[in-house]
């Protein structure tokens, strides 16, 4: 290898695997991230540089507080596991990608949802 490995992970988005009206530019440059992923992949591999992506659902934050309570029962609902994920569901994925767990894995998206694109 020629480099010194490190390890990219975008973020994504489900609108970029399901999109929803009114968000088509946010799902489309969310879609591209995947394109970008699996190239930069390619590129950076023989300096030991690993691209990942993580593809959020719906999870509790700042931002799904300002959602209805009835839609939020609605996405909760329609999700397989019948709960929003929680940051940490995020941030542990993060931890396995940047792993020497994670050490042969690379272009990859992992998406979490409970399920719900499924």
């Amino acid at each position: 290898m020629l480099g010194h490995g490190g390890s990219i992970i975008n973020i994504s988005s489900i609108n970029a695997i399901r999109g929803h009206r009114g968000v088509a530019s946010y799902s489309a440059a969310k879609a591209g991230l995947h394109g970008l992923t699996a190239s930069l992949a390619r590129e950076l591999g023989a300096d030991g540089i690993r691209v990942n992506t993580i593809v959020p659902g719906y999870f509790a934050s700042d931002l799904s507080a300002e959602v209805t309570p009835e839609n939020l029962e609605r996405i909760k609902r329609r999700t397989p596991l019948g709960q929003l994920g929680t940051p940490d569901d995020v941030v542990s994925t993060i931890e396995y990608f940047i792993s020497p767990g994670a050490s042969f894995v690379t272009g990859q998206s992992l998406t979490i949802d409970g399920g719900l694109t499924c």
